[in-house]
């Protein structure tokens, strides 16, 4: 990707992708630093492997994920059990004039809650629910995560199930989210 006709359609590509890829980072549990730095890493080796990349959007996806995960683990075995989990960073709030505080702490709040429901979730229930979240369909998502659809779809229904669960029990209600016979 040498000529400059290439260096401005990855310019537009790295305008356009950036932040869709951090916010599905962040959906999937990732800080906005962590986010960012993973897509980086992830923009920096496409720009040098651009030729050999059929579907550069998916692609880039997929390695800012492995990315943040390698990088997790990483920060896992360094730091003593129990502190990573409660390090929940907020996601970004657009602070505009009009907006109560109040508002903004209880979304903030909401936001926290979120993401700790979520990193509760099997990574492959985590990881499908993301990248739903960033508008793919089961069959794309299987394409990516190289699954069959029927296996996209039914961890997306577990996912989905047990957020129910962790949303019912913090609100001291009972579901039934079993399917009828």
């Amino acid at each position: 990707m040498q000529d400059d006709l290439s260096r401005q359609r990855f310019a537009v590509f790295y305008q356009e992708q950036f932040p869709l890829v951090v916010n599905y980072l962040l959906k999937f549990g990732a800080d906005r630093a962590e986010a960012e730095d993973a897509v980086q890493s992830a923009m920096e080796l496409l720009l040098r492997r651009a030729d050999d990349v059929r579907s550069p959007a998916a692609w880039v996806r997929v390695v800012a994920r492995n990315v943040w995960m390698r990088a997790m683990r990483r920060q896992a075995m360094a730091i003593p059990a129990g502190v990573a989990a409660e390090q929940v960073e907020p996601g970004a709030v657009r602070y505009a004039s009009n907006l109560d505080p109040a508002d903004v702490m209880r979304r903030v709040d909401e936001q926290q809650d979120a993401a700790r429901m979520i990193r509760l979730l099997p990574r492959t229930q985590r990881e499908v629910l993301a990248m739903v979240i960033n508008g793919y369909r089961p069959a794309e998502i299987a394409e990516i995560m190289g699954k069959n659809s029927a296996a996209v779809r039914s961890n997306l229904t577990l996912a989905r199930r047990r957020l129910g669960r962790l949303l019912a029990e913090r609100h001291g209600m009972q579901l039934d989210l079993e399917p009828a016979a």
